[in-house]
């Protein structure tokens, strides 16, 4: 197992984009929304976990907090876009305009998750 994956039994548990965030205990989210993204993203959608650079992302997306995320929307938003190559291959031919939506989504629902 590499460094950048977390066995199962110790990663957050995934939560859906649409699930309502009074349904989930976002406490351990507080202020932390690059933990929240993280929770937002099933492994099985990466192919490629090595050299992506995602945990010293979350950690520098939770270092700035909500407000220092919601401040880099499109910097974040950029950086997502730019995994693309580390996508399994159906997801990869998506167009880019509907993967910024998506990330845009994910991103929206990790910083609600963080307040």
């Amino acid at each position: 197992m590499d460094a950048e994956q977390k066995p199962a039994s110790s990663r957050t548990k995934l939560i859906s984009v649409d699930q309502p965030v009074e349904d989930v205990q976002h406490h351990e989210f507080y202020n932390k929304p690059g933990s929240a993204l993280e929770s937002l993203i099933p492994d099985w959608v990466v192919q490629f976990k090595t050299g992506c650079g995602c945990k010293d992302y979350r950690k520098k997306m939770d270092g700035w907090g909500t407000e220092g995320c919601i401040a880099r929307e499109n910097q974040i938003i950029g950086h997502l876009l730019k995994q693309n190559d580390k996508l399994i291959p159906m997801f990869r031919g998506i167009p880019m305009s509907l993967k910024k939506i998506a990330a845009k989504k994910l991103l929206a629902k990790a910083i609600e998750l963080s307040r």
